[in-house]
């Protein structure tokens, strides 16, 4: 797991310098990293990689994008979103409860409505016994 704090630190540290051009080695100098400003080249540092079959300026590259600026941006940019990722976790842990709420009121709703579905059954058979009873009565009496 990468130190964030550690990486945050000597990014801090090295805020100021501005690394923003990268001279590619030839066969006579290495390849050079430094700041120009009004057109003037300022040389902060050399990278040789190929004494071991590498190219420097891939690596010149690398380290001139990953300037102490940018690197401390990619860290807030992380440490945002971590954030929110939490933020979403509580989120979704309140909706699952009370989503498991909400399963438990329509539970106990449906067991009610089945009370009364079985109520209302009950009362249409009395009501048909009752009606079959009051015509038989009537066919008595006729």
């Amino acid at each position: 797991m990468t130190d964030y704090t550690n990486l945050a630190n000597l990014a801090k540290a090295a805020t100021g310098w501005k690394l923003n051009t990268v001279i590619p080695a030839n066969e006579m100098e290495v390849c050079k990293v430094g700041h120009t400003i009004d057109g003037e080249f300022h040389e902060l540092m050399t990278i040789d990689c190929e004494n071991y079959y590498g190219n420097s300026v891939h690596l010149a590259n690398y380290i001139v994008a990953a300037s102490p600026d940018v690197v401390l941006a990619l860290i807030a940019e992380r440490d945002a979103l971590k954030t929110r990722v939490e933020d979403l976790e509580l989120v979704a842990k309140t909706a699952c409860a009370e989503l498991g709420d909400t399963i438990s009121e329509r539970d106990a709703l449906q067991v009610q409505l089945n009370q009364q579905v079985t109520l209302v059954e009950q009362c249409m058979v009395e009501m048909n016994r009752n009606a079959d009873m009051g015509e038989k009565a009537e066919k008595e009496r006729d």
